[in-house]
């Protein structure tokens, strides 16, 4: 074989082999090894929201936990990581709950789920840590993302009910009166519980 033919042969075997050596490689230990796992992951998920639906939320931490060990695909590790934060929050573990959320957060993507959704809900955690400018930040950081025009409305009304709390707590009556009457302008997009407890702490805080 003259210097020719193998610099011929070479290119083939760079250019033509070596790419199917490696897409055989990769649909082999990687692509099939993570279709399984992620069936798999997808599993516990599915138990630990059924255990967390009856109220045995240990159990469901306990599987949310062996679904995060598998390698999975994105999507179902952000819902674990999400869900397990929730989780926590029932049981009253708020700093685990502030690292999943937080981890979720962080891996999170567009098409994963409504974004602000995220952003409201570690809000929620800052606040029952008494990290008011936290919960402030992430709870606007919710708005912002909230593009879906039913749920605009309300969360408007819900995010500044919430701030208005977080203002009270922090001593800033001015900026809490003004996002709780704000929140009150549309009373039929919250919930009974939310509307009275807005009304309430304005009441409060007009005395």
């Amino acid at each position: 074989m003259g210097i020719v033919e193998i610099v011929v042969f070479v290119n083939i075997l760079i250019y033509y082999v070596a790419p199917c050596i490696f897409f055989t490689f990769t649909i082999i230990f990687v692509i099939i090894p993570l279709f399984f796992s992620t069936g798999k992951a997808k599993k516990y998920l599915q138990e630990a929201l059924a255990c967390e639906r009856v109220g045995n939320y240990n159990k469901a931490i306990e599987l949310y936990t062996k679904g995060l060990s598998i390698n999975s695909s994105r999507v179902i590790t952000f819902n674990l990581y999400f869900y397990r934060g929730t989780c926590y929050r029932k049981i009253g573990d708020s700093n685990n709950e502030l690292k999943d959320l937080s981890t979720a957060i962080s891996r999170e993507e567009r098409e994963f789920r409504p974004q602000y959704i995220s952003y409201y809900e570690r809000g929620n955690t800052y606040m029952s840590l008494g990290r008011y400018n936290d919960a402030i930040e992430d709870y606007e950081m919710s708005y912002r993302l909230c593009s879906n025009a039913s749920d605009l409305n309300e969360m408007y009304a819900v995010v500044n009910g919430k701030n208005g709390i977080a203002y009270k707590m922090l001593g800033d009556k001015k900026n809490a009166k003004s996002h709780l009457e704000q929140a009150l302008k549309n009373p039929e997009v919250l919930a009974l519980e939310e509307r009275q407890l807005f009304q309430n702490t304005l009441n409060e805080l007009s005395r």
